[in-house]
C-alpha cells in the first residue's frame, strides 16, 4: 500500500492516509449521523466500496438521502457501492466478540472489494453494542491495537463510531 495516499474523510478538511483507522466520539445522534453521510458520501464520490456496521441506519434510508439531497456522486453508483449490515452481523455473527475474526473480516472485505474493482475499502462502524453484554466484548481494546497493526498496509479506511454517553470512560 502507498503511504503517501491521502484520504478525504468528507467531514473534515484534514486528510488521512489509507490504512489509517480512526473514531468518531459522539454525544448526539443527529450529529453523528449527519457526520457518518458525509464520511460515505465522500466514499462514494471517490470510487470506494463503502460499508457501514450500523443499527441506527438503513441502506434504504441512506439512499433516500442521497436522492433527496441530490448528491453529487461522481457519477458512482451509491446502490453498488455501499453495503449496510446490522453491528450483530459483522462484529459477533455466532453470539460472541472474537478480535481475531474480525480482523479477518476486514481482511475479506478489504480483498472483495479489490477483485470488484474498487481502490480503497472505506468502512464505519458503531460500537454501542460493547455495553450490552456480548461474550468477548472485554477484548475491544485487544482489537482495536489490533487493527492499528494488521490493516494499516491494506487499502482500508476505518472510522469506529463511539457515543460518550453510552461507551465506558474506561474504553474511551
Amino acid at each position: 500500500m502507498n503511504k503517501q495516499s491521502y484520504v478525504d474523510l468528507g467531514f473534515t478538511s484534514e486528510r488521512v492516509p489509507a490504512g489509517s483507522h480512526t473514531c468518531l466520539f459522539y454525544q448526539d445522534e443527529a450529529f453523528k449521523n449527519r457526520m457518518i453521510l458525509k464520511y460515505i458520501v465522500a466514499g462514494i464520490r471517490n470510487g470506494e466500496k463503502v460499508i457501514c456496521l450500523t443499527d441506527s441506519l438503513t441502506k434504504e434510508a441512506i439512499l433516500n438521502w442521497f436522492r433527496t439531497e441530490k448528491v453529487e456522486t461522481g457519477g458512482n453508483d451509491p446502490e453498488q457501492g455501499l453495503i449496510v449490515k446490522s453491528t450483530r452481523a459483522a462484529y459477533f455473527p455466532k453470539g460472541y466478540f472474537h478480535p481475531e475474526e474480525m480482523v479477518a473480516r476486514w481482511r475479506k472485505y478489504t480483498e472483495e472489494a479489490m477483485a470488484e474493482g474498487y481502490h480503497l475499502l472505506r468502512a464505519t462502524g458503531e460500537i454501542h453494542w460493547l455495553t450490552a453484554g456480548i461474550p468477548g466484548a472485554e477484548r475491544f481494546l485487544e482489537y482495536d491495537l489490533m487493527l492499528n497493526e494488521r490493516l494499516k498496509d491494506l487499502p482500508v479506511l476505518l472510522l469506529c463510531q463511539f457515543d460518550t454517553n453510552r461507551t465506558p470512560g474506561a474504553i474511551l
